[in-house]
C-alpha cells in the first residue's frame, strides 16, 4: 500500500510539471523565428557600444523571461495603471510581433536589447535596421534583458512615462 501511495505522488508530480512546462513552452514561443532577426551589424548601437552576437537558444532565454516578466507586471501594483494596460494589450496581441535582437556589451556585461515592432506597423526593411519609433503605444516596445543576470533590467512602451 505504501508503495502505491509513493508511486501516485510521484506520478502527480511528474504530472503537474510536466504539464505546466508544455504550458510555458508553448506560450513562450510566442515569437516564431520567422518573425525574429539578430542585428549583428546595427549602427544605431554599434556606434556606443561594442556589439556581440547572441546565439538562437540565447534569444529563446530572453523571450521565456520576458514573457514571465510581462505576465508578472500585468498586476504589479508599482507600475502605473497605464503601464499595466499597455502590458495588457502587449498580452492579448502576443503573437502579431516582429522581434530584433541586438547584442550590446556595456561596462563588460553583455546585454540583449530586443526590439518589438508590430506586424502591422508597415516597416518592410524591419530585418535590415533597427526600427527606432517615436509614439504608437503597445505597438512598439522595447526589453533589455540581461544575458549574465538572465533578467529583464529595462522595459519601455512607446507613449509610457
Amino acid at each position: 500500500m505504501r508503495y502505491r501511495y509513493l508511486i501516485f505522488s510521484l506520478f502527480t508530480i511528474v504530472a503537474l510539471f510536466s504539464c505546466r512546462t508544455h504550458h510555458i513552452a508553448d506560450e513562450t514561443n510566442f515569437i516564431t523565428e520567422a518573425n525574429r532577426v539578430i542585428l549583428a551589424n546595427e549602427q544605431y548601437f554599434g556606434g556606443k557600444y561594442e556589439l556581440w552576437v547572441p546565439t538562437d537558444a540565447e534569444i529563446q532565454e530572453a523571450l521565456d523571461v520576458i514573457f514571465t516578466f510581462l505576465k508578472d507586471s500585468e498586476s504589479d501594483k508599482k507600475l502605473t495603471v497605464y503601464f499595466r494596460a499597455e502590458i495588457r494589450k502587449i498580452l492579448k496581441n502576443v503573437s502579431s510581433y516582429r522581434v530584433q535582437f541586438v547584442g550590446i556589451i556595456y561596462n563588460d556585461r553583455r546585454y540583449i536589447h530586443c526590439n518589438f515592432v508590430h506586424m502591422n506597423s508597415g516597416f518592410e526593411d524591419w530585418r535590415e535596421k533597427l526600427i527606432v519609433a517615436v509614439a504608437g503605444g503597445f505597438w512598439y516596445w522595447y526589453i533589455n534583458y540581461d544575458a549574465e543576470l538572465k533578467k529583464v533590467i529595462k522595459m519601455y512602451i512607446n507613449g509610457c512615462t
